[in-house]
């Protein structure tokens, strides 16, 4: 089985937007790093972070649109920054 890993700066980049997702939704954040590190599920994150399943559901999709702004406008912003000459 062939295991794809994501490039280092994607990596970073997504890294980068937990931390400052931490920083504004720190239990929207919690709960990714649950779902995103500890693969746990949603059951099991609602029993830790004692919230209902549903709540736990509804913060996850918010906490994944968050980071995929986050991380379209970090990839626009480095996309419109002059190359170096």
């Amino acid at each position: 089985m062939a295991v794809i890993e994501p490039p280092a700066d994607d990596l970073l980049a997504l890294d980068e937007a937990i931390q400052r997702l931490r920083t504004k939704y720190p239990e929207s954040a919690e709960i990714v790093a649950l779902r995103y590190y500890a693969d746990l599920g949603f059951e099991e994150i609602a029993a830790t972070v004692g919230r209902s399943v549903s709540t736990t559901k509804r913060e996850w999709r918010f906490a994944r649109a968050w980071l995929a702004r986050q991380l379209g406008e970090d990839r626009s912003a480095s996309a419109e920054e002059p190359a170096d000459e």
